[in-house]
């Protein structure tokens, strides 16, 4: 079965709703928590990646990393596993509102406050990664989500910007002498 079909079961844990991106490493999608009921958002390594050892090794790297990061505007990882068929996931909190690319794209232009709010919240949670050797390789802009309630508007906004986990990297191990 494939377990990015909607409607399909994951570890008997949660159920995939929707397909939400894909990009280099891995395939993201919504899906609930058949216990709690909760959105999740779960990435999936990519297939023609499972069989490359440095690809897995980088994969559940990327979530013990971001786990360590304890900013509220990184999204948390909940849950880590592998499927049945043997590919790695993990789950991390659903984020609901717009990517910055997609704010950019809606709103043409943002206020400077605004901008300086969001830049100086994303800030931090990179610093924070850094403190702890991590750093995030990628500064796209769809990295970036904005939590919005669904009444945003730009007269009163209600985001805090949150950095997705895909790309924090912690360093490799040294090899010890």
């Amino acid at each position: 079965m494939n377990v990015l079909a909607p409607g399909s079961q994951v570890v008997g844990r949660y159920r995939v709703v929707r397909i939400l991106g894909a990009g280099g490493m891995g395939t993201v999608v919504e899906a609930t928590h058949l216990q709690l009921a909760q959105r999740v958002a779960i990435k999936f390594l990519l297939p023609n990646l499972c069989s490359q050892r440095d690809a897995v090794t980088r994969f559940l790297r990327e979530a013990r990393a971001t786990v360590q990061i304890e900013s509220e505007h990184v999204a948390r990882v909940t849950d880590v596993g592998t499927t049945d068929d043997g590919v790695p996931f993990l789950v991390m909190e659903y984020l609901e509102g717009l990517d910055l690319s997609q704010l950019l794209q809606r709103e043409k232009r943002l206020p400077i406050a605004q901008v300086v709010s969001m830049v100086v919240q994303a800030c931090d949670a990179i610093a924070e990664a850094h403190a702890l050797g991590i750093i995030h390789r990628f500064g796209r802009r769809a990295v970036t989500a904005l939590v919005c309630s669904k009444c945003w508007t730009l007269a009163s906004p209600k985001q805090s910007p949150k950095c997705r986990p895909a790309g924090l990297w912690p360093p490799a191990p040294r090899p010890r002498p």
